[in-house]
């Protein structure tokens, strides 16, 4: 299971990418992060996306595949941080190299943000934000991922991935 986390750095939010605890081949958690991240994206009324991945070496195919499919739902600045070689072979299979922008760590994306997209740093508007509050599954979908009703009562509220 993954966590995905706000945090500022230099003044740029960038989501970092926990791995609590490897998913299995069928996860069913993960099949929602892209729906999550886009909710979350609005919310806050975000005009880009960094996602830093950490240098961890393995992740859940399932959420890769969210992050594919999320760089086709939103039409923003996306840049992917600390993609290790397996990851970023993953990304190119899908032709998401080139669509979104990797970079080793977070300070080189926010250089070339700030440097490409400097409007959009600076009409950047952080009040909505909450640097506490992961991004979330709701019950309703983690219950139609899981089994339905009847797996209700083993599900918190709001799923913390």
């Amino acid at each position: 299971m993954l966590e995905l986390r706000p945090e500022m750095l230099g003044g740029i939010l960038l989501f970092n990418v926990q791995v609590k605890e490897h998913c299995a081949s069928t996860c069913k958690v993960c099949v929602d992060y892209s729906v999550g991240i886009h909710n979350r994206l609005k919310r806050d009324e975000l005009s880009y996306l960094i996602i830093d991945f950490q240098d961890t070496k393995d992740f859940c195919r399932v959420f890769l595949e969210e992050i594919v499919h999320l760089r086709k739902r939103i039409r923003m600045p996306m840049y992917l941080v600390g993609v290790m070689p397996k990851v970023e072979q993953f990304f190119k299979e899908y032709s998401l190299v080139g669509q979104a922008k990797l970079f080793l760590d977070p300070e080189e994306a926010i250089v070339d943000l700030k440097n490409n997209y400097g409007e959009i740093v600076k009409n950047a508007d952080f009040s909505r934000l909450s640097l506490d509050e992961p991004i979330k599954v709701s019950k309703v979908r983690m219950q139609h991922r899981v089994g339905g009703a009847d797996a209700a009562p083993a599900i918190p509220d709001r799923v913390e991935l």
